[in-house]
């Protein structure tokens, strides 16, 4: 390879490994997100859960706090959705650039760079919370509304 080859091969390199790490940064703040506001939702969905009193159905207050303990699954269930979406859309990212950088049959290591990214088995087991946590809320949430009465 000559040198202007490797010049050009190593801007390429540092674009799509800056690219990969961009989206790897927006996965990390989205799985923060979905962290986030399922605390929240689940602390709410328990306090109003606790308050509850079932004997007094005649009552403003308990018929709200009633409706908000209905909303709060389909809440927790459309917000996980949306931003598990997100994250399919970043995992998507990184294994478009990753197929893109192999297509090309350059070695890293020729251009005194380190892997454009981990072997494949390290990158699935650090996808693993951002691809499973999200269904597994999407679970509870769908659990907590039908056992919820509605």
């Amino acid at each position: 390879m000559n040198e202007q080859q490797n010049h050009i091969t190593g801007e390429y390199y540092d674009r799509v490994r800056g690219q990969i790490e961009h989206e790897d940064n927006l996965i990390t703040q989205r799985l923060a997100w979905l962290m986030a506001s399922q605390s929240f939702l689940f602390s709410a969905y328990a306090i109003v859960m606790s308050s509850l009193k079932p004997g007094d159905p005649a009552s403003r207050l308990e018929e709200v706090k009633l409706h908000f303990y209905r909303f709060l699954p389909v809440a927790g269930f459309i917000s996980t959705a949306l931003i598990y979406a997100s994250i399919c859309g970043g995992v998507l990212a990184i294994c478009q650039l990753r197929q893109r950088w192999d297509s090309q049959q350059v070695q890293a290591l020729s251009l005194n760079r380190p892997p454009i990214h981990s072997s494949r088995l390290i990158f699935a087991l650090g996808q693993c919370a951002p691809r499973l946590l999200p269904p597994t809320l999407l679970g509870m949430w769908v659990y907590l509304f039908w056992r919820g009465g509605l």
